[in-house]
């Protein structure tokens, strides 16, 4: 298999309008990671509760639809007793889950994040080809999005 010269400045030419952002993204990440205050764990104490209001708020608009089950439940609560202990346990399992799951969120995206710091960013954008004035006038990442706060 014969690989030209001409395919491989393609493939770093492709490349080219990621590595300014990407390396910005790094440096924020950097920054955060060395701060400490935000881990998985604070993350997930902090956006639990969040998570399990949102869930019951979801269940009682769900409940107080005039054709739900919960509706035909609490009519007659002592004829349905078996039916109000299968819908809390459900409610606790589903919980469970859904925070397990949440937790699994977390771990995901810091192995993201850990992949995008461990990446040669740096590197990666020094080796580019020298930018023509004309390409040099493109602003970066930075003072496109800073552009007009400082005028």
């Amino acid at each position: 298999m014969d690989i030209s010269v001409s395919s491989l400045s393609e493939q770093s030419t492709s490349r080219e309008p990621v590595l300014p952002p990407l390396a910005d993204l790094q440096s924020v990440l950097r920054r955060v990671q060395s701060d400490g205050a935000i881990t998985q764990a604070g993350v997930f104490n902090a956006l639990a509760p969040l998570l399990v209001f949102l869930a019951l708020l979801i269940l009682g608009i769900i409940a107080l639809q005039p054709g739900s089950s919960a509706q035909r439940v609490l009519k007659a609560p002592n004829e349905h007793m078996h039916d109000i202990l299968k819908g809390i346990s459900v409610i606790f399992g589903g919980l469970i889950v859904g925070a397990g799951m949440f937790r699994a969120l977390i771990w995901g995206i810091a192995l993201g994040v850990e992949a995008i710091l461990n990446s040669d960013v740096k590197r990666a954008s020094d080796t580019q080809r020298c930018l023509t004035p004309k390409e040099q006038a493109v602003p970066n990442t930075t003072s496109a999005l800073l552009s007009g706060i400082f005028h």
